[in-house]
């Protein structure tokens, strides 16, 4: 994010572009899009709805998580109808001891539906990709633990003014879409 100097003055390093496959669309209707930074990182997270937004923080926040890259590139499986697909998962995590997570994250009443197809994917995944797949909802990021990850991270930055003028420059820079209302879970 920045680096301090000899003198206590701080020179800051704008945050990198996102690793994702794909840029989310700035408008929808019902949902919000924005970006986040990666702290630690100092890149770019695209998101595209506040469901997603938080699982990055609560996962980043997380003392067994190295990484969080956000849309990795695509995944290749064949439907249960035999046709040739291809899914793209929210986030691939990759944890401290290696193992690497593909992520996807969706509404509480849509999960079931998308289990079925994360079943056949993690049966086709290739292990260089991920060890394994999961779906988060609402209901693993209450807004409890959002603002505790918040927390957790801005003390983890080098300074809490560094963390508080990184947020600032990124709200005001060209590449933040502003978020929609709609989606408030």
């Amino acid at each position: 994010m920045g680096k301090k100097l000899a003198n206590n003055s701080f020179v800051w390093t704008p945050p990198s572009a996102s690793l994702g496959s794909r840029t989310p669309s700035i408008r929808s209707a019902g949902s919000s899009r924005g970006v986040d930074i990666h702290h630690a990182a100092n890149r770019r997270v695209l998101f595209e709805s506040d469901k997603e937004r938080k699982v990055f923080v609560v996962t980043l926040a997380r003392q067994d998580v190295a990484d969080v890259h956000d849309q990795p590139a695509p995944v290749d499986y064949i439907d249960k109808d035999g046709v040739a697909r291809q899914h793209t998962f929210d986030f691939l995590v990759t944890k401290i001891d290696g193992e690497k997570v593909a992520v996807a994250v969706k509404s509480e009443e849509k999960e079931e539906k998308l289990r079925e197809t994360l079943e056949l994917i993690a049966q086709q995944i290739p292990t260089t990709f991920a060890d394994s797949v999961t779906v988060m909802t609402e209901l693993d990021v209450p807004w409890w633990l959002d603002a505790n990850s918040i927390l957790m991270l801005s003390v983890n930055c080098e300074s809490a003014l560094e963390f508080k003028f990184a947020q600032l420059m990124l709200a005001r820079s060209d590449v933040a879409a502003p978020a929609t209302s709609g989606d408030q879970s």
